[in-house]
């Protein structure tokens, strides 16, 4: 089996390329879509994973990420849920062996150099604890980070909103911080990293292809 994360900017269209993916029929391999799951469903991950030794080391670094946040007592909550989430998730396919299946996951553990930005200066000791997470986890085959200029993303949130920016955040330093988090994403996992263009038609089934050759 082979797992792909998919990361990038809010807005930069991951969830665009997980919808089209899901109407994909590849003859050469099967593949399988993780993307806007229920938190019923992202409960069930949690409690069938969370007992492992990885989990409950990572329960307590995401803890201490959590503390030096500056959000409301209902963000810290699903910080702590979804990062949970993503943790669990890593250990939720790789039982299986065959090595054609290709799993797409929107937002996987990678993206949590997403979700500690904040609108305030950027705290590089919060990247030393998620770094230290993604050690503790198998890794992903491949960490696709979808690429869009940061003014179309702009564009696309002044459009349609966004959850983080529902308070006093600023849109310009969220959007800066966003960027300067997932270039350390890219130095820090740079043999992982691919990139596709937010803004094209891409064949995803050309790009999965090329990876599993």
């Amino acid at each position: 089996m082979k797992i792909i994360e998919l990361t990038g900017l809010p807005g930069s269209g991951k969830s665009h390329i997980c919808d089209e993916a899901k109407y994909l029929e590849p003859a050469d391999f099967e593949l399988k879509v993780i993307s806007k799951e229920g938190n019923f469903c992202k409960l069930f991950v949690i409690l069938n994973n969370m007992v492992r030794k990885e989990v409950i080391k990572s329960i307590f670094i995401l803890l201490k990420i959590v503390l030096e946040m500056n959000r409301s007592a209902s963000d810290r909550f699903k910080f702590i849920f979804n990062g949970l989430y993503k943790i669990c998730n890593q250990f939720r396919f790789h039982k299986t062996i065959d090595c054609r299946i290709v799993v797409i996951v929107d937002e996987g553990l990678a993206h949590l150099f997403q979700n500690i930005v904040e609108d305030g200066p950027l705290n590089v000791y919060q990247f030393h604890k998620v770094v230290r997470i993604l050690n503790l986890m198998p890794s992903s085959d491949a960490i696709w980070v979808v690429d869009t200029p940061i003014d179309v993303v702009a564009d696309r949130l002044v459009n349609r909103g966004h959850k983080r920016l529902d308070g006093n955040i600023d849109t310009e330093t969220f959007l800066r911080n966003s960027r300067l988090s997932l270039l350390m994403l890219c130095h820090i996992k740079n043999d992982a990293i691919s990139h596709c263009d937010g803004t094209k038609k891409c064949s995803l089934e050309e790009l999965i292809g090329e990876f599993l050759d």
